[in-house]
């Protein structure tokens, strides 16, 4: 009967774990966005509106580096395609074609 009680405990321990993994990963991708999209809003509050080619150039390259520091965290924790997904929905500014040159990483 100990041997029983003890596979069955194991067991519903088991599909707990099971249950909240994805729980755990979806927090984690919040989190990361969370912080991915502070940082958007503090870069544009230091750079301030883009007004002259200089402040734009500087402006996407800190999008570039701030979309670069978040697939890289996504990457640890989610597969290529649920991270191409996840940065799609996030809503980075796109970057115009004049600056893909500023490109880290096609997505």
């Amino acid at each position: 009967m100990n041997v029983l009680r003890m596979l069955l405990g194991l067991l519903g321990l088991a599909a707990g774990i099971a249950v909240a993994q994805p729980v755990a990963v979806e927090a984690r991708v919040q989190a990361i966005l969370e912080t991915a999209q502070e940082k958007v809003r503090h870069a544009r509050e230091q750079i301030g509106p883009p007004v002259d080619e200089t402040s734009r150039i500087i402006f996407y390259a800190a999008m570039e580096a701030i979309r670069a520091d978040t697939e890289e965290k996504l990457s640890r924790i989610l597969s290529e395609e649920e991270v191409a997904a996840v940065l799609v929905r996030a809503r980075f500014p796109a970057t115009p074609a004049r600056f893909e040159a500023l490109r880290f990483r096609k997505v």
